[in-house]
C-alpha cells in the first residue's frame, strides 16, 4: 500500500472526457509556445501530433477500454 492511491478502474463517461481534455491542455501549450515566439513549424508539429494522438485513441477501442 503506497501513499498515494491511484484509480485504475475509469467509467466510459470518465474515458469519453480523455480527447477534448486532451485537446484543450494542447491548445493551451500551443497557445504559450505561440506567444513565447516559437516558430509556427513547431506549433504546427505539436498541433498535428496531439491531433493523432486523439485519433488513435479513439479509433482503437481497446485503448479507451476501463
Amino acid at each position: 500500500m503506497g501513499l498515494i492511491e491511484v484509480k485504475k478502474d475509469f467509467s466510459h463517461k470518465e474515458l469519453q472526457w480523455f480527447g477534448p481534455l486532451f485537446a484543450l491542455f494542447m491548445a493551451i501549450i500551443c497557445v504559450v509556445l505561440w506567444r513565447s515566439g516559437v516558430s509556427p513549424d513547431v506549433i504546427l508539429y505539436v498541433a498535428c501530433a496531439s491531433g493523432a494522438v486523439i485519433v488513435v485513441y479513439y479509433l482503437i477501442p481497446r485503448l479507451r477500454r476501463p
